[in-house]
């Protein structure tokens, strides 16, 4: 809203003061345009009458002063300037003078109050006005000869005296327009002004009382009238918006008593609530525990069972050697039996520790229709006679990055599954093509949307999957077979799911059922496992290397299979000891052999600590189980790793390993710095 400011001047005026002035200023004004107007017309025919006249005086004179001319003598002059004397009667005229025909001076006249004499000359006969004066020149003539010249000077007085009269007139006409116009718009002004003051003062009372109630009285048929009208119908509309306001406000009133009264309720309603979430979540989480604690139960259940039958086998035939039978085919039979009981076990190690997702892998890029072409025979075997292998394998189907070996062993398992489901035969089908996953698992497996991805297909023709079963078929130790380790799928997941893929199914009873894995396309690298060293000989050497474990029968295992290879060995139980046997023989030191789970110092930090004595010492981590180097075994420069359990020629064969990685990283700084 703008301010129209305090009263002042013209605006802080009555409206009566205001009409009184407006018409008077009126009056004036048109009185002076009138006489300005007059005085105009007045005064440009002013000059011309001015020159008229003095023309006329000009050239009575120059007829009486034109024998004087002719004759030329002092007499002559003397009479000429008696002519010119006659024109003081004429009160505009200042100067006069007369010259020859050689432009000399013969007779002059110039009035003794004129003080200022210009003689300024006209170049042709004429008149002209100048700076307060008018300069007039007549030619003169006798019988056709020229004889000279008559100047005559006038002031302007006339014309100045009636410009100040025509002023003076039109100050007193102003006067007394303002003087007839304040006698005459008086009462004009009360008739006007009477109804619009009356409706002002209304306006006033409304404002001050805040009474809407209150209406002006329409004493006029004009515009005032119904400006008052106009009014008054605003003043009832704002007394029934009112009223409308005052029943909204009881209403409004009402309604947040009511409100009020409901979020008292609400909140009584969301305190039990969240009473009842907190007494449902304390339930959830027990019954979550108690899942958890039965989850558990049945995985420690399935470990003891199958590694109870396993260390009844390698106990029993352990016995069996150590009561010195000579039979030696049966020695050897039962060391065959405790060797395979091993494998077993280790096997169901990795088994877990793939589908917790915890296994180290050695991955490499491997063309996936070789693989599978390779595999055909082994897996039609552990199919059987009655099942078909129908292969769908895509042209340009893309490399992968992944372990061989994982990728075998989810092919076979995936096959035995199939053979379970179609015991009357069917057929399995496996294919591939190049097919990235829908958004729904890019977003449930958080997969890199960045990567492309193979898809693998792996179908069925058995008896499906019944739907009140599909929530645990990737559960540890869940199975529907009578003499399953319920590890299968479990382990197919943790190995796809390490390797940065996903792994779904679709299955419909009596229809079969269908395995979908996504891998990621391999980048453009190379085999790492290239060059490494297979054969007895190749895994010998004499190189120095310390040996930290904290358990003393993998200690003393590691330390003998070593020098049967024909290293030195300097062997130590816990991170203090292996420092002290480190700064004894450190110029003499090769590699560093640790375990990665110890007390103390655990094996990357023992490393770190080495390091700082000596610099790129190189090593070999093992464990049987690191939540650390999961995925792609990022181990650091230097640094390779070997999974536990694990057989002296493995033990040697990763040693020279990583001797042979240290020398080529060697190898190659040395001919960066010669280049």
């Amino acid at each position: 809203m703008n301010s129209i400011g305090p009263p002042s001047g013209f605006r802080g005026l009555p409206l009566q003061g205001k009409v009184g002035l407006v018409a008077g200023v009126t009056t004036a004004i048109a009185l002076i345009v009138t006489l300005s107007g007059v005085m105009l017309v007045e005064l440009r025919r002013a000059p011309r009458d001015l020159e008229a006249e003095l023309t006329s005086v000009l050239s009575s004179t120059a007829g009486s002063v034109s024998p004087m001319l002719f004759f030329d003598s002092g007499r002559a002059r003397e009479e000429a300037a008696e002519q010119l004397g006659y024109l003081s009667a004429f009160p505009s005229i200042e100067e006069a003078w007369l010259v020859d025909d050689e432009g000399s001076p013969f007779a002059e006249f110039r009035k003794s109050s004129h003080s200022e004499s210009h003689r300024m000359e006209l170049d042709a006969e004429g008149s002209e006005f100048r700076n307060g004066y008018v300069l007039l020149r007549k030619d003169i003539y006798e019988a056709g000869t020229f004889q000279g010249v008559l100047y005559i000077e006038a002031n302007l007085d006339r014309i100045r005296s009636l410009r100040n009269r025509y002023l003076f007139g039109g100050a007193i006409a102003a006067l007394l327009g303002f003087i007839v116009s304040a006698l005459v718009v008086h009462p004009l002004r009360l008739w006007l002004t009477r109804p619009i003051l009356a409706l002002a003062r209304v306006a006033e009372r409304v404002k001050a009382e805040g009474r809407h109630d209150l209406r002006a009285q329409r004493t006029t048929r004009d515009e005032v009238g119904s400006l008052v009208d106009a009014f008054n119908e605003m003043l009832e509309a704002v007394q029934n918006r009112e009223t409308d306001l005052q029943i909204a406000r009881t209403e409004a009133e009402r309604l947040a008593d009511d409100r009020a009264r409901q979020a008292d309720e609400l909140k009584l309603a969301y305190s039990q609530l969240m009473d009842e979430m907190n007494a449902r979540k304390r339930l959830q989480e027990q019954l979550l525990h108690a899942q958890k604690m039965e989850s558990i139960g049945q995985l420690a259940g399935g470990i003891a069972h199958d590694f109870n039958n396993l260390l009844t086998v390698i106990l029993g035939w352990t016995e069996y050697a150590s009561t010195g039978h000579e039979d030696v085919e049966r020695m050897r039979e039962g060391l065959e039996q405790i060797q395979r009981s091993g494998e077993r076990a280790a096997t169901l190690a990795r088994q877990l520790l793939a589908f917790a997702r915890r296994q180290v892998i050695r991955p490499e890029i491997i063309e996936i229709n070789a693989l599978i072409g390779e595999m055909t025979q082994l897996i039609a075997s552990v199919l059987g006679d009655g099942v078909t292998i129908q292969l769908e394998l895509a042209v340009d189907a893309a490399t992968v990055l992944v372990d061989p070996g994982q990728l075998e062993q989810i092919l076979l398992n995936m096959a035995i599954n199939a053979r379970d489901a179609m015991p009357d035969g069917g057929t399995f089908t496996i294919q591939t093509r190049n097919e990235d996953p829908s958004e729904s698992l890019m977003e449930q497996f958080e997969l890199a949307r960045e990567r492309s991805y193979v898809r693998i297909t792996l179908r069925d023709t058995g008896t499906g999957i019944p739907l009140a079963l599909r929530d645990k078929i990737f559960e540890p130790f869940f199975t529907t077979k009578e003499k399953g380790t319920g590890l299968g799928l479990a382990m197919c997941y943790g190995i796809v799911r390490q390797s940065d893929g996903c792994v779904t199914f679709d299955s419909r009873p009596g229809q079969g059922t269908s395995f979908i894995i996504f891998l990621p396309v391999a980048a453009d690298q190379g085999d790492a496992t290239e060059g490494a060293p297979h054969g007895y000989d190749e895994v010998m050497g004499s190189e120095t290397i310390l040996v930290v474990e904290d358990e003393a029968a993998v200690r003393t295992l590691i330390d003998r299979s070593l020098r049967q290879f024909g290293y030195t060995v300097h062997a130590a139980r816990d991170d203090a000891e292996a420092v002290r046997l480190a700064e004894e023989h450190l110029e003499r030191l090769d590699l560093l052999i640790t375990d990665l789970k110890m007390p103390g110092l655990g094996g990357h930090a023992l490393l770190a600590e080495l390091r700082l004595r000596r610099p790129k010492l190189p090593a070999l981590l093992i464990s049987g189980f690191d939540a650390n180097l999961s995925g792609s075994a990022a181990l650091g420069e230097g640094v390779t790793f070997l999974q536990k359990p694990f057989t002296p020629t493995a033990l040697a064969r990763a040693a020279r390993e990583a001797l042979q990685g240290a020398t080529t990283q060697s190898s190659h700084r040395k001919g960066a710095a010669d280049k």
